[in-house]
């Protein structure tokens, strides 16, 4: 049979954080195709430190001559070891070669059969054997090349394995106590970011990097690019050995919200900011909601749909948080409000009048006017007032109903017009056709004119004074009308229709 090559690995975790064992391993044959990709081997005795034979088949290799076996291993947390190379020598031996004694030499090479001997014991084929190499073999404290080979009984030597090595001069417990790491560029040792830790042995670390220490190149994310990172003992002047990041954990903003109001009035529009911790220059937002909406900053802009907004916000390197915000409308139905009275009433008689109320909430209340001044304020069961009807040739008798039981978006509406005229018979009732709405009244900003005719009609507005504030032609149904240059108070808002119809209502502005 054609001969298995033999290797004997020495492995040991060596990190800052808790030691873990090692449960299995790989190698792969001249090229590295990347990590979990290579001839998996099983870790017989696992822990800190293991011995374990590797016998790699003739077949794996592509012929005969020198090549390089990589391997590494994998501990109980899932990450890998730095990966180790060894130069064999494959020939078509049928028997194994029992190796007898080996040497070794430190930094350079002085030939086969120069260096320093060790014996092999026992003699075998597959060995695994500790070497111990005393301190003043090395000229200094610091990092070496240690080389080492082994003959067999046919005199053959083996092809040259090398390890790198610190060499320590001062005894006693290691305690890491500064941490520096980089991307793509090492500036040199001490000179890249850098963490100090509290010094310690034996100890698990987060570390932390601000978006602002990330690579700043067009699309970097965490996914192709390689963290490397070294650590330097407290007692020392020196860095260890760099050491690549297999597994990195991407930081997502946090404590994300979407500011802004849940419940609106129905017609009404609303906005929303998004917003999030560990936020900077490079963070995105991304808007999605009903109706095929969507916005790229974190203020939303005018809304005017219910459902569900969603802003996926992203720190610019691949980490994302999404957020949810529920808007809904508030829905009602306008309340109606009218006056009913006596047909006819003289000078100091009384004049008794009884509000028709539909569709009203609970607890409404109903303030009486005359002329615009208030005179009554009623609340049910009660719905009416009275007064003694004075000299003036015409009184203007309105009823405002009121909201107190503070439901939001709730209307509150004006009755139609009673005008109650004074003649030398006696009075007279006239109720004035109610095609006019105004709401919301009381306004303060804005309020919205509607008519019941299709056709052009002059609105007109006057203070309590009988001055003439704003004219506006209304051609459409629904007209926006804009307060904010009106001065809070009682005014009359008047239509004209073509036809020479006059309709009237009280608007108060807060």
């Amino acid at each position: 049979m054609k001969k298995l090559f033999f290797f004997c690995a020495m492995i040991k975790i060596l990190s800052g954080a808790n030691a873990q064992s090692v449960i299995r391993g790989e190698y792969f044959v001249n090229a590295d195709f990347g990590y979990g990709n290579g001839t998996s081997f099983v870790i017989s005795n696992t822990g800190e430190d293991v011995a374990q034979a590797l016998n790699i088949p003739f077949s794996a290799f592509p012929g005969e001559g020198y090549h390089f076996v990589f391997f590494r291993t994998r501990d109980s947390n899932g990450l890998w070891s730095q990966t180790t190379r060894r130069l064999v020598q494959v020939g078509q031996n049928t028997a194994d070669a029992t190796a007898v004694r080996g040497e070794y030499f430190i930094d350079e090479d002085y030939g086969v059969g120069s260096g320093t001997t060790f014996n092999i014991n026992p003699s075998s084929s597959d060995i695994a054997q500790g070497l111990t190499i005393p301190f003043n073999a090395f000229q200094s404290p610091g990092y070496h090349y240690v080389f080492f080979r082994t003959l067999d009984i046919e005199n053959t030597w083996s092809s040259t394995a090398r390890r790198l090595v610190q060499v320590d001069d001062q005894l006693g417990e290691v305690q890491i106590a500064n941490v520096e790491y980089f991307f793509d560029n090492d500036l040199s040792f001490g000179s890249n970011a850098a963490l100090v830790l509290t010094a310690s042995s034996d100890s698990t670390w987060q570390i932390l990097i601000p978006p602002t220490e990330l690579p700043q190149k067009p699309n970097w994310t965490f996914a192709n690019d390689s963290l490397f990172l070294r650590v330097k003992e407290n007692t020392k002047t020196s860095w260890g050995i760099t050491t690549r990041v297999e597994q990195l954990v991407c930081s997502a903003p946090t404590d994300a919200l979407i500011s802004g109001p849940s419940l609106v009035c129905n017609g009404e529009s609303a906005s929303f900011i998004a917003s999030a911790d560990s936020t900077n220059n490079s963070t995105s937002y991304s808007w999605t909601g009903p109706g095929g909406f969507s916005a790229s900053e974190a203020n939303s802009g005018e809304v005017a749909s219910e459902g569900t907004y969603t802003c996926i916000i992203s720190n610019g390197v691949g980490c994302t948080v999404s957020v949810s915000h529920e808007l809904h409308f508030y829905l009602f139905t306008r309340p109606n409000i009218s006056i009913t009275g006596p047909t006819a009433k003289g000078l100091g008689e009384t004049v008794n009048l009884i509000a028709v109320i539909e569709n009203a909430i609970e607890n409404y209340s109903i303030t009486w006017l005359k002329n615009g001044i208030p005179f009554f304020v009623t609340t049910p069961p009660g719905l009416s007032a009275s007064y003694n009807k004075g000299p003036e040739d015409n009184d203007t008798i309105t009823a405002v109903l009121g909201n107190s039981t503070g439901v939001p978006c709730y209307p509150n509406d004006t009755s139609a017009f009673l005008e109650v005229h004074l003649t030398p018979s006696g009075t007279w009732l006239k109720e004035e056709p109610r095609n006019l709405s105004i709401y919301p009244n009381p306004a303060s900003t804005f309020t919205t004119i509607s008519k019941c005719d299709l056709g052009s009609a002059i609105l007109s507005i006057y203070n309590s004074q009988g001055a003439l504030m704003k004219k506006v032609l209304m051609t459409d149904c629904i007209h926006l009308l804009s307060t904010v240059d009106l001065p809070a108070g009682l005014y009359v808002v008047f239509l004209d229709n073509k036809m020479g119809n006059r309709t009237k209502q009280l608007l108060v502005i807060d």
